[in-house]
């Protein structure tokens, strides 16, 4: 089943003339623009370019949870969750804040390497997600 679902998404990707490339962040938003695969006579001018919203300032509604002495998985290690009045020691403090507004400030700067979706016959240019390499 896995191997047909490829089979079939390769076939819509040929069809549809799409590629994915790597892109390198030339000017920063709004006016963005980015160089496809690193060549300079390769640039992409913001009007042909769309960006996957968590790569823009934008806004979430979330809930906060504290719950101290709590040993959190980061991926890349542990931190065990304390706020800078927490002594981790008992009584523990626990707090839940919810329906928070909360704005994400980290937009695409200028060196950035990103992960374009070219489609529509290369009128088209979906950032998708910044490429750690």
């Amino acid at each position: 089943m896995k191997a047909l679902i490829q089979e079939i998404a390769l076939e819509v990707f040929r069809a549809n003339s799409i590629s994915i490339m790597e892109a390198t962040v030339t000017k920063a938003p709004p006016e963005i623009e980015i160089m496809i695969g690193g060549n300079p006579k390769d640039i992409i001018k913001k009007d042909l370019i769309v960006t996957a919203e968590h790569l823009t300032r934008h806004k979430r509604i979330v809930t906060i949870t504290h719950d101290e002495s709590t040993v959190r998985d980061l991926g890349d290690g542990t931190e065990k969750d304390l706020l800078d009045t927490d002594n981790d020691e008992k009584p523990y403090t626990h707090f839940k804040q919810s329906y928070v507004e909360m704005q994400f400030e980290d937009v695409l700067k200028v060196g950035d390497k990103v992960m374009v979706i070219i489609f529509d016959q290369g009128q088209r240019y979906l950032i998708v997600d910044r490429m750690v390499i």
